[in-house]
């Protein structure tokens, strides 16, 4: 009898692991861990009723009561465990401890893959054991949005996979939608968010920039070309286009937005009047003015109640010295309550600027924001910039001085008497119809290839686009390159390191365990 009952238990404790586990394993019936759970259970209930007088027996011994209270200690850790592990899985929260974040996805990835509407999935084809870094960071992905999901396929494994995805490069990624198909070879952020943005938006938006009056140009890779802020429009998947209103004296129906990028001889007059055009039927245009002798359209942007001012911003706060710059290159950090800048909190850098401010009276329907202004230690100097620079009282504008403004406006309503100029209609109106947006800025080399990566430059004139474009949900600062951080030692350095952690360290380790012993020998 004795032996039968030893039976029913080990078997008992058998049935019970057996369904724990089998309960974990994907695939397996539910029923089938279910009744070896049950069966275990009845096994184990069975052993305590044939053997209910040794187990009375064995618990009123006083070294049971003792192993009783050990236990019970125990299982109530054990249970505080369950419960604090219940509570992690259900209400979690990461902390990137790293320097440079290297495991946080950028704002716009986030605005981006919290606001998917379709599902996309990733599909990797590497080498068992390698992409390591590239499953990290899909990992974050995934865990931001239910919508996104990835596998990573070894092509030499699984070689009708790869032929079917046409894959026959290792490190390529398919990344893919129900409708729509890409694949790319890089695996950084900027990537992986990019080729999202390819298969989950319909089209591409057109964004063309002006040329023909000394433009930046978009395909100088020079330090004052506009090389890097093409790519980066065309990242965030924007189709850029260049228009020359000379020979063409409309703006194309597919333009989303105008850029007119740092004009050094003045528009035309039948160049204004098209962008009134094409402003007045729901435009959106950004404008970079640089300083005089550069074309500033003073005249042309006073009707949308903004005022180009005649003159240079100089910054003599002392921070631009921190960084290599001298008083013409205004660090700006106040930003105004816009969209553009929603959020927005680091720095930006505008090398030689003139001052772009709000009109007193911006005309009925017009909405002029100040978008971006310097520290109270700058002001516009107006006056010669040959020897030494002063501010003049009651010639010189005292900061802080606005380098930007934002304007909206519904032309449905706009019915504004203005000056007549040759940017009016004859009766002096402007009239038209759709939601027009305008962005001005006192500079353009801010977002040349020289500063366009300085700083918060590169993300100003990106979400200046993106706002314009009304595609609010790219308006965040964008994914940064990680940093590769190398410790440079001398060669006496290193053999310093060497010694001390496999020789000293160990030494000391030893020394002191064989003192130990030798005293409690002794």
């Amino acid at each position: 009898m004795k032996e039968q009952s030893n039976v029913i238990g080990i078997v008992g404790v058998g049935l019970l692991t057996l369904g724990a586990l089998l309960s974990i394993i994907p695939g397996i019936p539910e029923v089938v861990p279910t009744l070896s759970l049950a069966i275990g259970a009845l096994a184990l209930v069975g052993f305590v009723l044939m053997n209910a007088g040794r187990i009375g027996a064995t618990l009123g011994r006083r070294s049971m009561r003792y192993g009783a209270n050990a236990a019970l200690v125990t299982l109530i850790f054990l249970g505080i465990l369950a419960l604090a592990n219940f509570i992690a899985n259900r209400h979690h929260h990461r902390v990137d401890l790293t320097a440079n974040k290297r495991y946080s996805l950028s704002d716009q990835t986030l605005n981006i893959v919290q606001g998917l509407e379709r599902n996309v999935k990733f599909t990797t084809f590497y080498k068992d054991g390698e992409g390591e870094i590239l499953e990290d960071l899909l990992m974050e992905y995934d865990y931001y949005s239910d919508r996104i999901s990835y596998e990573f396929v070894d092509p030499d494994r699984y070689p009708g996979k790869a032929r079917r995805y046409g894959v026959t490069t290792y490190g390529t990624i398919v990344v893919e939608t129900d409708e729509k198909e890409e694949k790319i070879s890089g695996s950084t952020e900027e990537d992986i968010t990019n080729a999202i943005l390819r298969v989950t938006r319909e089209g591409k938006k057109v964004v063309h920039f002006l040329k023909g009056h000394g433009e930046k140009d978009t395909e100088s890779d020079e330090r004052d070309g506009y090389s890097m802020a093409r790519e980066a429009v065309e990242g965030d998947n924007y189709e850029v286009k260049k228009h020359l209103l000379m020979q063409d004296p409309t703006i194309p129906e597919d333009c989303s937005v105008l850029i007119i990028a740092g004009p050094q001889k003045d528009l035309l007059t039948h160049e204004k009047e098209a962008i009134t055009e094409y402003l007045e039927n729901g435009g959106k245009a950004l404008f970079l003015l640089d300083p005089s002798p550069a074309a500033g359209l003073e005249a042309y942007l006073r009707d949308w109640g903004v005022i180009v001012g005649g003159d240079v911003v100089v910054d003599v706060s002392g921070v631009g010295q921190l960084f290599g710059a001298d008083e013409f290159i205004p660090i700006v950090t106040d930003f105004g309550f816009t969209d553009i800048t929603k959020d927005f909190a680091v720095a930006t850098f505008f090398p030689y600027a003139r001052s772009i401010s709000k009109a007193e009276k911006a005309g009925e329907g017009l909405t002029v924001e100040m978008l971006a202004q310097t520290s109270s230690h700058s002001w516009a100097e107006t006056g010669s910039l040959e020897g030494t620079i002063a501010f003049d009282e009651g010639q010189d504008s005292e900061g802080p001085i606005s380098l930007g403004v934002v304007v909206t406006a519904d032309m449905k309503s706009v019915k504004e008497e203005v000056d007549t100029s040759d940017t009016t209609d004859v009766d002096g109106e402007l009239k038209g119809g759709g939601r027009t947006r305008i962005v001005v800025f006192g500079d353009s080399d801010f977002a040349s290839n020289a500063y366009f990566g300085l700083s918060g430059n590169g993300d100003l004139f990106l979400n200046a686009v993106s706002w314009l474009a009304e595609e609010e949900d790219l308006i965040a600062i964008r994914p940064k390159s990680p940093d590769t951080r190398r410790v440079t030692m001398t060669f006496s350095q290193a053999r310093g390191i060497f010694f001390f952690t496999v020789l000293i360290i160990p030494a000391i380790v030893f020394i002191t365990g064989l003192s130990v012993w030798w005293r409690r020998r002794a």
